[in-house]
């Protein structure tokens, strides 16, 4: 992938749960992104620094993606992820 390409997020659908597909809309996808989710707990405090993508405390699990196209993308949540928070982010390679 290009390096030199934004990759923007502007839509995704909502709520989810675990297995269902998360459909995002925006701008400078492809094929040869990938996607992060991590997941939180319920809300009931200030989960604002936790959720942070650069947060230690989540932990980062690739999803698997169904469709991307340079304006699209589809993945689905982990089975394993219970009600709660997720968050997601795009790469363009391996999280470190």
């Amino acid at each position: 992938m290009d390096s030199s390409i934004q990759i923007t997020t502007y839509w995704h659908s909502d709520p989810v749960v675990s297995e269902e597909v998360v459909m995002v809309s925006g701008s400078g996808f492809s094929s040869e992104l990938i996607v992060h989710v991590a997941h939180t707990a319920l809300p009931g405090k200030d989960l604002t620094s936790e959720i942070l993508p650069d947060s230690k405390a989540l932990k980062w699990k690739e999803a698997k993606i169904l469709q991307a196209s340079s304006d699209t993308l589809m993945f689905t949540i982990p089975k394993e992820f219970s009600m709660g928070i997720y968050v997601f982010k795009l790469s363009s390679g391996k999280l470190r």
